[in-house]
């Protein structure tokens, strides 16, 4: 926080003011690398944003910190009172908050800035202002200044500053500039093209409470949209999260404008400033003309063409047989859902319809192209144009669709997930697309790159190493072939051209203008300026910090600790005793050899071991049995209801041993779940279960939710429930001609249900494996989850049997007769 902060949002604020302002260093215990020249401060660190990352959010973070000492900043401005003429901001009586950024943070270089002193961050730094915006403004305007480093544009998206639940937010993404003001459950946003000056000062706005949400740059309007409500903060009950920060934004609450990653900054930073009037006039007529956002002009990059072989090629030029292929290879594409209709070389899709290729997961491309000529009449939502693999399913596969306004490019390789589990859809893509306007889109993917052209105009180029050979699904036109009735994709125009081909060298027509394409000595003489040399010579040392990330590690293993709990964990005399009973396992061996359950066998046993009177035991029905006592990568093991437990935190997760490879027609799975500080039922959050969801419970907008899928087909049951703060018993079971949920042994819903456990038998690498604490964003759109979760809390004594531990349904069979 700066010494410059001159007023305050509300007294509620002085708190944290002065929290803030009486931490004069880091509350860490690396040693912090400051240099001086005399009149400029610096201090290389890049640590705060790997512990933001660590614990999950911004929030979380400052929170923690607060609790130790403070928010840290360190170091003063030796000028204080500084004063500038226009164009710099000045403090008045609407001026709520005004940072002039005089001081050094833990993070960033002082600089000169617009007035005074300015902050400069490099990419992963971070500085947190000293506002926590916890009070309503039902008018306002939010500006700053901002200049951006070299490798600023290096990255497609980039945050400016703003508070975790995206309250009040500006990033910049695809040339387009982006100001969002959520609200709950609602996103609102408005974004507009704008090229930010590169070697210069840019002052960006965000405004509201004149009917208008608006997005300035420059004192030019850059976008509006109708919007009648104020600022309202998050009242999530969670500290700092209203926090405004500098430099990271996790992935929370941008979906709205299509974000699902965090994001970085690289740039400098000065005067912040909050006002609780509109500082800029707009009128109802005011329209945002091309020529007044360009702060600068960026010249075109010259496409380079390879010679391509169309394998599929669809002009719509015959009414008769829409789908033709015109490539001459026989493709032919039908008419699946609604009707396609073909007139003067066009075909409409009217959002309730699309075309698809069934033989599409037999074509080999290798490298490859995709054209398509487009005109969409939305642009909201998610417009498929065309797709070879529905989301969530994990073999090889590419999307080309227009979403929330940006054109988009998705490829997976599913050799990915061998390397990382975590692995999924890699994109490239441009916003400000519009509607009722022709686009002409051209996609080029090889096994080292994908690059995005618009409208005959290279917009991107992304380094993204993959094979996408293998196929395993119809391709869709226009909608989602596989899986539309869980999601709806369709696209809503007219499309002149679809053409898929193979890359096969490197010939390029003479008028291409082969020498200017190829001008690799502008890169090269571009590489030493990005890399400022003579600065980051200095800075390197300090930045490489390779001491904090030291220090750091062995405290996060904590061995000690892990230490004196591995001699109470191998306790296992009590499983001596139920052993007897275990050994009932000839039925475990020829029903499942992993049902040997490594991890319960190789815990020491302890007479001493503690259980509860409910605490499950296994019999000669229990298949698998886990009572998460090993020692594992992730977590902290706690007693549990029998023993001990593992306790995982937002981000953590651990595998067990238990594959669930097999068909199971009569079962039940049960475990014991006590919800963490941080869990609550209306966060998505998983609980266990496999990949597919095959067998998978979590938890969504208060309700308790068991998933029990099929092959491409979604089966789930829910209910409204609420979890203890102590240990929970959940259960989930089938067999009985229902799939039923249970809570601490009641009943809490059940839904009628014939079919029994059956694994999936994609090629995914521990497909089947039950995992606890991390579930990726596959196979829930059923059940309306669409991303991946983390957990929070401790797990015991997962048991999963061949018989109904729970009776038979027979309540909902005698309401069915």
């Amino acid at each position: 926080m700066s010494n410059k902060m001159v007023k305050w949002i509300s007294g509620s604020l002085v708190a944290m003011g002065a929290l803030i302002a009486g931490c004069s260093e880091s509350n860490t215990s690396e040693p912090l690398s400051v240099e001086s020249d005399g009149t400029y401060l610096k201090n290389d660190s890049k640590q705060i944003w790997a512990r933001i990352n660590a614990t999950g959010s911004i929030a979380t973070y400052f929170d923690s910190l607060s609790k130790e000492g403070g928010v840290p900043t360190i170091g003063v401005s030796s000028r204080s009172s500084v004063r500038c003429d226009a164009p710099a901001l000045k403090m008045d009586e609407n001026t709520r908050y005004l940072d002039e950024l005089e001081s050094l943070f833990d993070e960033g270089e002082q600089v000169e800035g617009v007035c005074g002193k300015a902050l400069k961050l490099k990419a992963g730094q971070v500085a947190p202002l000293g506002v926590n915006l916890i009070d309503s403004l039902s008018v306002g305007t939010v500006e700053f200044w901002f200049r951006p480093n070299e490798d600023f544009f290096d990255k497609n998206a980039r945050t400016l500053l703003g508070n975790d639940g995206a309250r009040i937010h500006f990033f910049y993404k695809d040339g387009n500039l982006y100001f969002q003001k959520n609200h709950h459950d609602q996103h609102f946003y408005a974004y507009g093209e704008a090229q930010l000056k590169r070697d210069d000062w840019n002052l960006i706005a965000g405004q509201w409470g004149d009917g208008y949400m608006s997005l300035w740059l420059n004192g030019k309007l850059v976008a509006k949209i109708k919007h009648d409500k104020g600022y309202v903060p998050a009242l999530r009950g969670v500290p700092f999260e209203n926090l405004v920060v500098i430099g990271y934004k996790s992935s929370c609450c941008m979906e709205g404008p299509g974000q699902y990653e965090s994001l970085m900054t690289s740039g400098s930073y000065d005067q912040v400033k909050i006002s609780n009037i509109p500082r800029y006039q707009i009128s109802d007529t005011a329209e945002v003309k091309q020529d007044s956002l360009a702060a600068d002009t960026v010249p075109e990059i010259e496409p380079f063409v390879p010679n391509t072989k169309w394998i599929v090629d669809y002009e719509f030029n015959n009414p008769k047989n829409v789908g033709q292929d015109f490539s001459g290879n026989g493709y032919h594409a039908i008419v699946d859902e609604g009707s396609v209709s073909s007139d003067s070389g066009l075909a409409y899709f009217n959002g309730k319809s699309g075309l698809t290729l069934a033989e599409g997961k037999d074509i080999k491309l290798g490298d490859f192209v995709v054209e398509a000529r487009v005109y969409p009449e939305s642009v909201s939502g998610y417009r498929n144009i065309i797709v070879t693999e529905p989301p969530g399913h994990g073999p090889d596969g590419w999307i080309l669709r227009i979403e929330n306004g940006s054109l988009k490019f998705f490829v997976r390789d599913a050799d990915w997930l061998k390397v990382n589990r975590n692995a999924d859809w890699q994109e490239v893509s441009v916003g400000g697309i519009k509607a009722n306007q022709w686009l002409n889109i051209r996609v080029e993917c090889t096994s080292k790159s994908v690059a995005l052209f618009l409208n005959d105009t290279l917009k991107l180029e992304k380094e993204i190493a993959g094979n996408y050979d293998g196929l395993l699904y119809p391709w869709g036109i226009g909608y989602d072939a596989v899986e539309q009735s869980y999601h709806s994709r369709y696209f809503l125009g007219a499309i002149d051209y679809i053409r898929v081909g193979r890359i096969l060298g490197e010939d390029v027509p003479v008028d291409t203008i082969v020498p200017v394409d190829t001008i690799a000595p502008v890169d090269t003489t571009i590489v030493p300026v990005d890399t400022i040399a003579p600065v980051d010579t200095t800075i390197v040392p300090v930045d490489t910090i390779a001491p904090v990330d030291t220090t750091i590690v062995p405290v996060d293993t904590i061995a000690p600790v892990d230490t004196t709990i591995v001699p109470v964990d191998t306790i296992a005399p009590v499983d001596t005793t139920i052993v007897p009973v275990d050994t009932i396992a000839p039925v475990d061996t020829t029903i499942v050899p992993v049902d040997t359950i490594v991890i319960i066998d190789t815990v020491a046993q302890d007479l001493n071991r503690k259980c509860s009177e409910n605490a499950l035991v296994k019999d000669d029905k229990t298949l698998y049995f886990d009572e998460f006592e090993s020692e594992y990568k992730e977590g902290t093991l706690v007693d549990g209801v029998c023993g001990k437990a593992i306790s995982l935190t937002d981000g953590e997760d651990i595998k067990t041993e238990i594959e669930l490879s097999t068909k199971i027609p009569v079962g039940t799975a049960e475990f014991w779940f006590r919800p963490g500080e941080n869990f609550d039922m209306e966060t998505p959050r998983t609980l266990l279960g496999n990949d597919g969801s095959r067998l998978h419970f979590f938890v969504k907008d208060g309700e308790l939710i068991f998933q029990k899928n099929l092959p491409d087909v979604h089966h789930f049951v829910k209910a409204a429930v609420t979890l203890k703060n102590d240990w929970n018993l959940i259960a989930g079971q089938w067999g009985d001609g229902y799939i039923s949920l249970w809570l601490n042994g009641e009943k809490v819903a059940s839904v009628k249900h014939s079919a029994g456990y059956v694994p999936s038998t994609r090629p995914i690498v521990d497909e089947n494996l039950v995992v606890v604490g991390y579930k990726s964003s596959c196979c829930m759109e059923g059940a309306g989850q669409r991303k991946s979760m983390t957990t929070d809390g401790a797990f015991d004594q997962l048991r999963i049997s061949s018989v109904l531990r729970y009776g038979v349904d027979q309540e909902s069979a005698d309401a069915e007769k």
